[in-house]
């Protein structure tokens, strides 16, 4: 399906789980590190299904590694598969054949906070992994950029919903492309990326996303292992992060790294009192 002699793929075989990456970048390295292993065997997928999830969203899906797991734990998911750099979204569909899975839909775009724009969308040099969408100093791609919103309500989208945000610090404006359709509803659960050095170097500021969410849905760290044994996803939620704790956690994730380049994941759902006010954050 990839024919450009521009391109050249290499297979990596991630315990039985075969995926194409462009071989010019660190891609298939990187797919080789034990927290690759990790996500494989998350039991994450196993409640996707357990706990009846109709539509899984991936959104910078990369190679479609997720939406493969996904796919696995739960053969009759609706599965929309959103990337943005077009030779990774051309080979997503590849990847899941050559599994014998069941492709999903994949759609080509930056998810953002605006519909109907063509942005330029910046590429890594080194790896696909931390493309981003504002970096001025590398090689850069025309790409539309629509909101997710825009993209469910078109394709007649509900039911329970499951959404993975990883876009390198553009969080904030795919979850503004998204609010309108996230505040209506109640059976979504959303994980995301948190990576404040990221953050700022797409224009968002780390704080002001926490109060963001904060002022919205309820929200707490996402356990880089889940424990053997955790029954739901509820269970995820035992420690969320409330108003008086934005700065503090802030500076927690901060600190997880060197040179304050700390991340980690978070976990997010709705909640009674977002349903019952109008947030201005």
């Amino acid at each position: 399906m990839v024919s450009s002699p521009e391109i050249q793929l290499k297979k990596v075989d991630v315990g039985g789980l075969v995926i194409d990456v462009l071989a010019s970048k660190g891609d298939g390295n990187w797919y080789l590190q034990r927290k690759t292993f990790e996500e494989k065997a998350s039991l994450l997928y196993g409640f996707v299904a357990q706990e009846q999830f109709v539509n899984f969203v991936d959104i910078g899906a990369n190679y479609g590694f997720v939406s493969m797991l996904a796919r696995r734990a739960a053969p009759a998911l609706n599965i929309l598969s959103v990337e943005a750099d077009p030779r990774l979204a051309r080979l997503i569909d590849a990847n899941f054949r050559a599994n014998g899975l069941e492709p999903p839909t994949v759609v080509n775009c930056v998810a953002g906070h605006l519909d109907d724009q063509m942005v330029g969308f910046s590429l890594n040099p080194t790896s696909t992994l931390d493309n981003r969408v504002r970096m001025a100093q590398w090689t850069q791609v025309q790409v539309p950029m629509t909101t997710i919103g825009t993209l469910l309500e078109s394709r007649g989208v509900g039911g329970k919903t499951f959404f993975k945000i990883d876009t390198q610090g553009f969080e904030l404006h795919v979850l503004q492309g998204l609010e309108s359709w996230l505040s209506h509803r109640d059976d979504w659960l959303l994980k995301m990326e948190f990576a404040p050095q990221w953050l700022e170097s797409q224009g968002s500021d780390a704080l002001q996303l926490l109060k963001y969410l904060h002022a919205r849905y309820e929200f707490a760290e996402y356990l880089e292992r889940i424990p053997f044994g955790m029954p739901d996803t509820a269970a995820l939620f035992a420690y969320p992060v409330n108003a008086q704790q934005l700065d503090r956690f802030l500076e927690y994730v901060i600190s997880l790294n060197k040179s304050g380049q700390g991340w980690v994941d978070l976990i997010v759902r709705p909640c009674h009192r977002a349903r019952h006010t109008s947030p201005s954050a």
